[in-house]
């Protein structure tokens, strides 16, 4: 007789969506228990223990994790499952039920952003493997991100919400943030390699993204073209643009417009490196991920995600 399939373990963060998480919690958990999911749940209780409760799924070979909460979550969840010691069996497929603010790894795969959908949508969806971005820094760390990384003005912006968190919940932070950093920035001088090739050498840029979903910051098409199962990076640089200009041409970003901008443009690669005079930080999926420079590249196909039937099949 075979042994019953050890249950789910969904990792909850009862922070997300502005500290609404734990309040929406138990509803989800009775509708994973009438559909019939066996399940376990974890709640978190601080930065970092995502990741570590979903590297010790991985490694006692757990075949499915849910991510409760928002980008932030998702992308802990993801580098806990990287970074176990799995070569022997297959990672879990990651699920998701999103209840965070902007959810730009859901938007970017077309998942539902209702949780109570999503709970639906699990139930039905099968594992398909999507790419993964991997940054390696210069002290030897490494970080992977589920969307998108960057440095520059979005990542000072990240570092200093990050600073402010406590303060304010759900996306105060980054707008706050994002007007402090735009009063007193100054475009750095950054030199880009992609894919061996010299891009730019020390040109003021405003930032780099390296994306490999299209979502950003919820609303936002930062990389329309982007795609997590095609193996390669959409890179985005935006030029040596003023305050006033990049405040300006921003609301051209909701619609993917701002690509015909004369001063950003868009590229696609599969390694990318960046470096700058300072050691500015790096953002992903809007968590501080270290400081320049750092290489970025693409690992094809190397997280199973649950997707709705047709999404798996494409």
């Amino acid at each position: 007789m075979e042994a019953a399939p050890a249950p789910w373990l969904v990792i909850v963060n009862p922070a997300a969506g502005a500290g609404r998480g734990a309040g929406r919690w138990p509803a989800l958990a009775a509708l994973l228990q009438r559909q019939g999911v066996a399940f376990e749940a974890v709640l978190t209780q601080a930065a970092g223990h995502a990741a570590e409760v979903a590297a010790r799924a991985a490694r006692e070979g757990r075949a499915v994790v849910v991510a409760a909460g928002g980008d932030g979550t998702i992308s802990e969840v993801v580098n806990g499952l990287l970074s176990a010691q799995v070569a022997a069996r297959s990672l879990p497929a990651l699920g998701v039920l999103p209840l965070g603010t902007a959810q730009d790894f859901a938007r970017s795969l077309g998942l539902p952003l209702a949780p109570e959908a999503a709970v639906a949508s699990l139930v039905r969806a099968r594992p398909a493997p999507i790419d993964v971005g991997r940054i390696r820094l210069a002290d030897g760390a490494v970080r992977y991100f589920v969307t998108y990384a960057g440095t520059g003005f979005d990542a000072l912006v990240v570092a200093r919400a990050q600073a402010w968190a406590p303060r304010w919940r759900g996306a105060w932070p980054y707008i706050i943030g994002f007007f402090h950093v735009l009063r007193g920035y100054a475009n750095r001088r950054f030199s880009v390699w992609l894919d061996g090739k010299l891009l730019v050498s020390r040109r003021r840029i405003n930032m780099v993204i390296v994306a490999n979903g299209g979502n950003y910051a919820g609303l936002l098409r930062i990389a329309p073209s982007a795609s997590m199962r095609d193996g390669w990076l959409d890179v985005v640089v935006v030029g040596d643009v003023g305050r006033l200009e990049f405040l300006v041409s921003l609301p051209l970003a909701l619609i993917g417009r701002h690509l015909a901008h004369p001063k950003v443009a868009a590229f696609r690669a599969q390694h990318v490196m960046v470096a700058a005079r300072e050691r500015l930080p790096i953002q992903r999926d809007g968590e501080v991920a270290g400081r320049l420079p750092a290489s970025f590249d693409v690992l094809p196909g190397a997280l199973p995600v649950l997707l709705p039937a047709t999404e798996s099949a494409g």
